[in-house]
């Protein structure tokens, strides 16, 4: 392995700069040099000595390249940040005029499967930081069922944590079970991150989690990745709300990705079945839905099942199913789904359970609403009678729900 091999930009490198500001004939120690981010930045930028370590071996074959192109000026060893005193006894160095750490597993654990410890490769369960030693695999599978409760209650900050989400995601998945009529046919994962800082830093998917990301279901490996924010009970309500996902995923599709590459189930789902379920199972009926539903319905802009997009595909999912289990009974949202699988095509397996397609559909879910808060408004003044408009949104056409 070289330094070519790993396209690795150090984190927080101009802030680093700016702190140390480092100078000629300085001597700085990089405790974790990796793949010589912030080494060649130093080097490069000033006539200034390194003293860099890493435990990792493949480290030490990068640092044979920096010896040869720096020479006296770079100094490796082949240690750990624990081990920095020893490794000060070793050098001519009396005084170091900063040091530089980067904690935590790097691109030369995460890029190679073979380290074991991405998830989103498959690898042997390594996880040797070293490559000395016991592996992972070893440990869970050498050790008895006490001593590896022992290691992750020990080891582990976040025991209760654990337990609260298996305690919570038991309770889900018997709920979902239920409505959807489907047992899971592959073990589901759950991946609990303390923080949503360290959420959006996941390697499980491949795309950056956004602020609003609450939690995401990945449908390679159909595994939950969810962050813990605090709150108790928005947070059962996530993992609900993931697992109606991963149980769909698992229904439809097998659990498996490559079923959906392949070719083999070309079944799309629209994005309010999925969503509006997952929110109308974890949450029932709740106030922002309700809020939100009166105010379409109150002022004429609810949308056509074709048109549960975006935000409204949650919430005006969410409504529809609600109607639908008030009209059928939940035992049909099972149905519903197995007759979408069966045909290949969402519409004709509503056609097939509830005998409506979109456009019926549409039809008897707005008379639902306008049944429920129709009354809510009726003697109530119309805006228009006692306030001047100052705009005509409709006529206008400058407010859209797309």
């Amino acid at each position: 392995m070289t330094s070519k091999e790993l396209a690795h930009k150090p984190v927080l490198i101009n802030e680093i700069i700016k702190l140390t500001r480092p100078k000629d004939n300085e001597t700085y120690f990089d405790a974790t040099f990796g793949n010589g981010g912030y080494s060649k930045e130093f080097l490069e930028l000033t006539n200034c000595n390194i003293i860099a370590i890493d435990r990792d071996p493949f480290a030490k074959q990068i640092a044979n390249e920096f010896k040869k192109k720096y020479g006296k000026r770079f100094d490796f060893f082949h240690s750990k940040f624990s081990k920095i005193n020893e490794v000060m006894e070793k050098t001519e160095e009396k005084e170091i005029d900063g040091f530089v750490f980067d904690i935590g597993v790097s691109s030369m654990q995460l890029d190679f499967p073979e380290r074991g410890f991405s998830f989103m490769k498959e690898g042997p369960l390594d996880m040797r930081m070293g490559q000395e030693g016991t592996t992972a695999y070893d440990v869970v599978n050498s050790k008895s069922h006490e001593e590896l409760a022992d290691i992750i209650y020990y080891y582990g900050d976040e025991i209760d944590l654990a337990n609260f989400t298996m305690e919570a995601s038991i309770e889900a998945y018997e709920q979902i079970a239920k409505h959807l009529r489907w047992n899971l046919k592959k073990r589901v994962s759950i991946i609990v991150y303390h923080s949503h800082n360290e959420f959006q830093q996941t390697n499980v998917v491949g795309v950056y989690m956004q602020e609003g990301i609450g939690g995401v279901t990945e449908l390679f490996k159909n595994r939950v990745v969810i962050p813990f924010e605090g709150d108790y009970k928005a947070f059962r309500h996530v993992i609900h709300h993931e697992l109606v996902h991963a149980m769909i995923n698992d229904l439809i599709y097998g659990g498996r990705m490559q079923n959906v590459v392949s070719n083999r189930i070309q079944l799309a789902l629209p994005l309010w079945t999925n969503e509006g379920l997952a929110e109308y199972l974890s949450s029932n009926w709740d106030t922002e839905a309700d809020m939100i539903i009166r105010d379409l319905a109150i002022n004429e802009r609810i949308p056509t099942i074709r048109e549960l997009e975006y935000f409204l595909a949650y919430k005006g999912g969410q409504s529809v199913w609600r109607f639908i289990a008030s009209k059928y009974g939940r035992e049909k949202i099972g149905e519903i789904f197995q007759s979408m699988k069966r045909f290949g095509n969402a519409e004709k397996g509503f056609e097939d359970a509830i005998g409506m397609d979109f456009e019926e559909l549409t039809e008897q879910w707005h008379k639902y609403i306008k049944k429920e808060y129709y009354p809510d408004v009726d003697g109530r003044d119309e805006v228009d009678d006692i306030a001047l408009k100052l705009t005509d949104h409709k006529k206008n056409n400058n407010f859209s729900l797309r």
